[in-house]
């Protein structure tokens, strides 16, 4: 089960992740993502991943997707590999 908190400040909306990033919730999430990403007003968007426990192939896709539409990944413990990665495909300008 996944758990989203969401915190909005004036200039940037946090969203925590508790739970598992994967299968359906990961997909069902990526589709939610895209209808709301740009609707105005766009804040920037920092997705807190640090009590997320497992991600599979749907919820890394869904990372990268939110990555790639600017939006900030902070890991912590399980996640914090994949989010070093797909910043530094990023840094390298590679597609992940």
């Amino acid at each position: 089960m996944l758990m989203i908190t969401v915190e909005t400040a004036p200039a940037v909306v946090t969203l925590r992740f508790n739970g598992r990033l994967t299968g359906g919730e990961a997909r069902e999430l990526a589709k939610m993502w895209e209808a709301v990403a740009s609707l105005p007003p766009r804040k920037k968007v920092l997705l807190d991943l640090s009590e997320v426990t497992s991600v599979d192939v749907a919820g890394r896709a869904f990372l990268e997707q939110a990555h790639k539409n600017g939006n900030r990944l902070v890991g912590g413990g399980t996640t914090l590999p994949i989010v070093d990665e797909i910043n530094a495909l990023d840094a390298l300008g590679c597609e992940s």
